[in-house]
């Protein structure tokens, strides 16, 4: 009874011995074909030398010595031994580091010189000059006062002579019909509309008085018709001059009126 027992259990251990045997043949089998399948591990494409960059000239112009030197491939590639997630991690630090890097531009760090307030409008145009860099008030401002021009009024005397004030508003037989300044010579001029009675009589109804308040000097003259009267040699000024109602024509007719205004003679 006690051999039987031995046998049988004996029988169990080696068939427990075969069918391990024969499942670690299954797996050593399978975990060859699963190798040949897979791709290389990740360290192993990462320890691959990468290529040299090429060489730039040592006498090119216009050659930025501002920028970054490039960093060598065998510094930043990882070892073979180390882990794919490591070799990744080691091989973009390089990158990120010069994506961070600050550009050294003066032109940007001068306009970053002044940032625009909210009152400001935005715009997005490089400052050419620093006179572009002003306020917008500033410029407007400035704008203002480089258009303005000095309005200087015209003399008084010249508005004066413009308003006609010798004429009558009703069509009298015997009146004043032009004053002023003769066209090349300082002379005035007063043109009636008939000739008068008594030419040498005219300073006693003609008056002219200087822009001072004294009478001047002189004598008017008759023209060949009567209907001109002249007062020559006159120095540049504002001058009044006075006419006499009683001045009369050589027909008896007298002026509706005395007159008195401005006359200007340049």
């Amino acid at each position: 009874m006690r051999n039987d027992f031995q046998l049988e259990s004996d029988g169990g251990k080696t068939k427990y011995i075969v069918l391990g045997a024969v499942a670690l043949v299954f797996a050593a089998g399978a975990y060859a074909l699963i190798g040949k399948d897979s791709p290389p591990p990740k360290a192993h494409i990462a320890a691959a030398p990468a290529p040299a960059p090429a060489p730039v000239p040592a006498a090119a112009p216009g050659a930025d010595t501002s920028a970054p030197a490039p960093v060598a491939a065998q510094d930043t590639m990882p070892e073979a031994d180390a882990p794919a997630s490591v070799a990744s991690d080691e091989t973009a630090a390089p990158a990120t580091a010069g994506a961070q890097r600050p550009v050294e531009d003066d032109s940007l760090a001068l306009a970053q010189t002044r940032a625009p307030t909210a009152d400001e409008p935005y715009s997005d145009t490089q400052a050419d000059t620093l006179d572009d860099l002003a306020s917008p008030t500033d410029q407007v401002n400035a704008h203002e006062e480089r258009n303005r021009t000095a309005v200087r009024p015209p003399p008084p005397p010249a508005v004066d002579t413009l308003s006609a004030w010798w004429r009558s508003s009703s069509s009298d037989a015997f009146s004043v019909q032009y004053v002023g300044q003769a066209a090349t010579q300082p002379t005035l001029v007063v043109r009636l509309s008939q000739g008068v009675a008594h030419p040498d009589q005219l300073s006693q109804h003609i008056e002219l008085i200087s822009e001072n308040g004294t009478p001047v000097s002189g004598r008017w003259q008759s023209g060949a018709n009567g209907f001109v009267l002249l007062h020559d040699g006159l120095a540049p000024g504002r001058y009044t001059l006075k006419i006499d109602a009683k001045l009369a024509s050589a027909s008896g007719k007298t002026l509706p009126r005395s007159l008195s205004g401005p006359v200007y003679i340049e």
